[in-house]
């Protein structure tokens, strides 16, 4: 099955994906089909889980798309028939299109729900539940500072 990547609806081919394989992006996959936490980027658990859940897209005049997370950082982009990358966070965004998955009023299983179709939209696996714990960054200044954990996931 090829990817339309301009199709929110197309999935990735997982066909014959076991633990340990890899897809079109590099994810080595658990046997439940997701990965753990990249705890080595610093942070609690829930700080790592929160900066890798994407909230919204932007398009770019250039036809990049690019994921942000809660806080407005960039955390995944792609170009047209190309894989996802990890994205810079530190990078400013001239987009000219946003779109949100859910807001505040979502119930919480409907955006686990809408965050993993996004998720297999890119070609990644779903991200795990939410970790038990408290944050430890706390303000956006300093998830700002810290490597994009997906960069360690797509490595």
């Amino acid at each position: 099955m090829e990817r339309d990547h301009n199709n929110p609806g197309a999935g990735a081919n997982r066909t014959g994906a076991k633990s340990g394989s890899d897809d079109v992006n590099g994810v080595a996959y658990n046997s439940d089909r997701r990965f753990r936490l990249p705890l080595a980027v610093g942070g609690t658990a829930i700080d790592i889980w929160r900066f890798m859940r994407p909230y919204g897209i932007w398009a770019c005049a250039d036809g990049r798309q690019v994921l942000f997370n809660r806080d407005y950082l960039p955390i995944l982009e792609r170009y047209p028939g190309q894989p996802c990358r990890a994205a810079n966070p530190r990078e400013w965004i001239w987009w000219i299109k946003q779109n949100w998955f859910f807001n505040d009023g979502t119930p919480h299983e409907q955006v686990a729900a809408r965050i993993d179709f996004v998720l297999a939209w890119w070609g990644l696996p779903p991200l795990p539940p939410r970790p038990p714990g408290r944050q430890k960054w706390r303000n956006r200044c300093e998830r700002r500072k810290q490597a994009n954990p997906w960069a360690i996931v797509l490595a």
